[in-house]
């Protein structure tokens, strides 16, 4: 045939320019292989990303609004680290005053945090500095963390020879010492060992507050859990069983903080407290 090729016994014909479409089939048929495998290794990558993108989505233990709201005080309960942490957040617009003795006990109306500051010895005195209303009640370098109220100014730091000693009393201030935890961001070591229900005179871009832990903690671990927090200096206040206070929660209902069953009252019982 002139047009194609005859096989024996068949009444078709093969007309040789389908031999010329082999080639572009083949082309075609690698372009979508190509496609098929680009397609895959796309979809590995987003795989893998996703669960990253995830978990920039978690918002930071730093970023816990510490917000201070009118009037009242603020109570937040969260957990980190595994840890149970009460945070009391007192109005910005009011400054904190340190009181000796347990008459405080009776004035609950206006107070709405109180809570025990200094430590006191065996022979029932402060032990170390203590200035209220710029009147001297004890000295010495006990701990190297302070706490000192002068005028509109409240600054929680760590220093052995702070100049703010003399300022409190030249000013009619406060100051007393405890504990350091945290200075300038960093956990500061502690000899005392044990778990307790620790408590922290707080500080955080001029902000003061206070945290409780719920339940015993080491003083480490309470550090490391303030550090997390974004704390920059942090001060350890009485976390014995017997160190009582209260605190007036959002609703405004008085609860009660320590073990008040016991009876045992201190004559250098003294408190830092917040009063509207």
């Amino acid at each position: 045939m002139k047009d194609g090729i005859y096989f024996y016994g068949d009444d078709h014909h093969f007309n040789p320019k389908w031999l010329l479409l082999i080639p572009a089939i083949a082309v075609v048929g690698a372009l979508a292989y190509l496609m098929y495998e680009h397609f895959n290794e796309n979809n590995e990558v987003t795989t893998v990303q996703q669960p990253k993108e995830i978990e920039e989505q978690i918002p930071h233990k730093r970023d816990i609004e510490l917000a201070a709201t009118e009037n009242r005080l603020n109570v937040i309960d969260t957990v980190i680290n595994d840890i149970k942490v009460r945070l009391y957040i007192p109005p910005r617009d009011i400054k904190p005053k340190l009181r000796m003795g347990y008459n405080v006990i009776n004035d609950t109306s206006d107070i709405i945090l109180c809570l025990a500051a200094a430590d006191a010895g065996i022979n029932d005195k402060i032990i170390g500095a203590y200035i209220q209303d710029g009147e001297i009640q004890s000295t010495g370098l006990s701990k190297k963390g302070f706490c000192a109220i002068i005028e509109d100014s409240t600054v929680v730091g760590m220093s052995e020879n702070s100049p703010m000693f003399e300022q409190a009393v030249n000013n009619k201030g406060s100051f007393f010492r405890q504990r350091a935890l945290v200075d300038s961001g960093r956990i500061v070591e502690n000899e005392l060992r044990g778990r307790f229900l620790c408590r922290a005179l707080c500080m955080k871009k001029r902000q003061i507050f206070a945290a409780h832990c719920i339940d015993n903690c080491s003083l480490y671990d309470f550090s490391q859990l303030l550090q997390d927090l974004g704390i920059e200096q942090a001060i350890s206040l009485q976390s014995a069983k017997d160190a009582k206070g209260w605190y007036h929660d959002n609703e405004g209902k008085c609860e009660l903080i320590g073990n008040w069953e016991s009876r045992k009252y201190p004559k250098s019982a003294n408190f830092i407290i917040w009063s509207l």
